[in-house]
């Protein structure tokens, strides 16, 4: 009996991980939105700012390609920490019942020279589920869904427009940084295209940035700040690294 009760307070914690540990990862409570999406016979029901409805055919569409939509399965709005490909990415799509999909501001997203696709960290999308058909006899009149909006986040990449680092402007000057391992790196396009100019690799968790050729003007600038996008999975973030003047 004594052993017994020694061993009550390991039990206990052991109990209260296991249930604490539950889904953590993948399954938690949300706090979502419902909305009554009508079709656009009986109404014309928008998703927030979208522009995307419910047509007669019973089809997500929309009046601009401002927006975009990936079928995400019969995966739960709980699951906070999934998000779905955006390289699947369509403008219209079958409206199907318990299912999801999730919707991404077009121009926030990015293919790489890899051909995968990324969303820019910090963007809103949203993630909806639709629950079941709404019904007046025989005729379908729109469907109820359930949303939650959220902000495509991530501790694995630099913060947006951030500065990685600086060099002079010597031919064979390098810029190194840590990147997450199997992360891409592509030069921007501001101030002007200068891929010829940068010898850019990535190593092992290390991006490399070599200066191969200077063409620039600084025009009386005390450096030039260039852009650079980094991808990890599948998302993406803007940054800069900087070039300065060697002073005579």
């Amino acid at each position: 009996m004594d052993k017994l009760l020694k061993l009550m307070p390991l039990m206990l914690l052991l109990f209260l991980a296991g249930c604490s540990s539950k889904n953590d990862d993948d399954e938690s409570e949300v706090f979502s939105t419902t909305l009554n999406m009508m079709n656009e016979a009986n109404g014309k029901t928008h998703f927030e700012g979208t522009q995307y409805y419910i047509d007669k055919s019973n089809n997500f569409v929309s009046e601009s390609r401002d927006w975009c939509l990936v079928d995400a399965g019969s995966t739960s709005l709980s699951n906070k920490k999934w998000q779905a490909d955006p390289a699947n990415r369509v403008f219209a799509a079958a409206v199907q019942y318990k299912h999801c999909y999730h919707f991404f501001e077009t121009a926030r997203l990015r293919f790489f020279p890899s051909g995968k696709c990324a969303v820019l960290v910090g963007s809103v999308f949203y993630k909806l589920w639709v629950d079941d058909p709404i019904t007046e006899g025989n005729t379908t009149k729109g469907a109820v869904v359930k949303f939650i909006k959220n902000i495509a986040s991530t501790n694995a990449l630099p913060a947006k427009e951030s500065v990685i680092g600086e060099m002079y402007n010597e031919v064979g000057n390098k810029i190194e940084y840590s990147v997450p391992e199997g992360a891409e790196c592509t030069l921007g396009y501001y101030p002007t295209d200068r891929r010829s100019d940068f010898n850019i690799q990535v190593n092992g968790g290390k991006l490399t940035i070599e200066l191969k050729s200077w063409k620039d003007d600084f025009e009386g600038r005390s450096y030039i700040d260039y852009e650079i996008y980094i991808r990890h999975g599948t998302l993406w973030t803007a940054v800069y690294f900087r070039v300065k003047p060697i002073r005579k």
